[in-house]
């Protein structure tokens, strides 16, 4: 029935690397948790396979399952749509500044009976349906954006110790201060490091914000890979 298809195109602005926002939309059973208060439960019930039960301000749930058949990291990935809504999805990301710039194509069918028997005469309603959808994703996903770069800060604020008295990194974008350069003027004011009873030096402020951007890369990397830079036991935890 060509009036149960729906072809929805929804465009998003969120502060953000674009690898976060990625990760946080290729994991499908997270959505539950961020996704609020429209994904009530999300589940994995397959390889790549999650089954999500959605609910909007219409008093309806739709229940479906999503599978990822595609990924191009960090700019696409594509779903498949199975269940009550049965069709594509394309989520399209374009990094720009500090902003990162979501697509999603939606082209599904409406396969649950009432919404399938009612959309030849309630299809706008049930677009605004899906709007609302859509805008709350919006709202979560730049909170747990900013949840997922908090978490972050706490760790390299925790490395810092490395480095004697914790060093506190300004307010900001996590971006900004990782795309910044090593070529700050550097005040000689001293900063005393210590990593055994013999072994004190010091470092000017310019070298102490360059040791700490090394820090925040390497930590990056786990983070993103999941293998360790350091594995030797005499290695600095």
């Amino acid at each position: 029935m060509a009036n149960a298809d729906y072809h929805f195109v929804t465009h998003w602005k969120v502060k953000g690397p674009i690898q976060v926002v990625f990760d946080i939309l290729k994991d499908g059973e997270s959505y539950s948790q961020w996704w609020q208060p429209a994904y009530v439960s999300t589940r994995v019930v397959g390889v790549k396979k999650v089954r999500a039960l959605v609910r909007a301000k219409l008093p309806y749930t739709l229940d479906f399952t999503t599978e990822l058949v595609r990924e191009a990291a960090p700019n696409e990935l594509e779903i498949k749509a199975t269940g009550e809504l049965a069709g594509r999805g394309l989520w399209r990301l374009c990094q720009i500044g500090d902003t990162t710039e979501v697509q999603f194509f939606w082209d599904v069918r409406a396969e649950k009976f009432l919404v399938k028997l009612l959309s030849p005469f309630l299809k706008p309603v049930f677009r605004w349906n899906h709007d609302w959808v859509m805008k709350v994703g919006e709202k979560g996903l730049q909170q747990e954006i900013e949840h997922r770069s908090s978490l972050l800060l706490r760790r390299i604020e925790a490395k810092s110790s490395l480095l004697g008295k914790p060093s506190r990194i300004p307010d900001g974008s996590v971006l900004k201060k990782a795309s910044r350069g090593c070529s700050e003027g550097h005040n000689q004011r001293e900063f005393r490091i210590g990593w055994g009873e013999n072994s004190v030096f010091s470092l000017s402020d310019g070298q102490k914000k360059c040791a700490l951007k090394f820090l925040f890369i390497i930590i990056l990397f786990e983070l993103l890979t999941g293998q360790r830079l350091f594995k030797g036991k005499n290695n600095l935890p």
